[in-house]
């Protein structure tokens, strides 16, 4: 596997391990559905989109997960979720990882809108938090300028030409 992928695959053994009981509300807690119902209200009007809402179990418990274009975006409403948390008694966590098929699509649509092609899809770094784009041709700076500013705006992300 190391061979071919350059990732370690590490394989745990699980023979004694306790089963995962399904993930449900407490008698404390707002029903999970009514929990994701308040949830998806209370950011139906923000400027930044909510993707996906689920239930998680971590050594800490149950919680419900929040996912957004990148962990960046869920951390503006930090304060919003602590508010969730109070009306809904469940612990509420951003998920840490981004959506990178999205931040891409992001990327292109708004390059594209400003006439700013690329000779191949814009790459992701995750560890640098950027997105890089090849131009197809000369780019008007200005025009790149302005993009660059509302991706960082939707992301949390830098956008670079290369």
């Amino acid at each position: 596997f190391r061979e071919k992928t350059g990732l370690e695959l590490i394989i745990e053994d699980q023979t004694n391990a306790q089963p995962v009981k399904p993930v449900s509300a407490q008698e404390w807690q707002m029903e999970q559905n009514k929990a994701f119902e308040v949830i998806q209200q209370a950011f139906d009007d923000k400027p930044h989109r909510l993707y996906k809402k689920g239930l998680k179990h971590d050594a800490s418990g149950p919680y419900i997960e929040l996912s957004f274009i990148t962990p960046e975006v869920g951390e503006l409403y930090n304060n919003l979720m602590v508010e969730l948390e109070e009306k809904t008694r469940w612990a509420i966590k951003v998920n840490p990882n981004p959506n990178q098929n999205e931040v891409i699509k992001l990327a292109r649509r708004l390059l594209g809108s400003r006439g700013l092609y690329t000779k191949k899809n814009p790459s992701f770094f995750l560890l640098e938090k950027e997105v890089r784009a090849v131009p197809l041709e000369q780019w008007d700076q200005e025009l790149f300028e302005d993009a660059g500013q509302e991706f960082q705006k939707q992301t949390g992300y830098m956008l670079i030409s290369e």
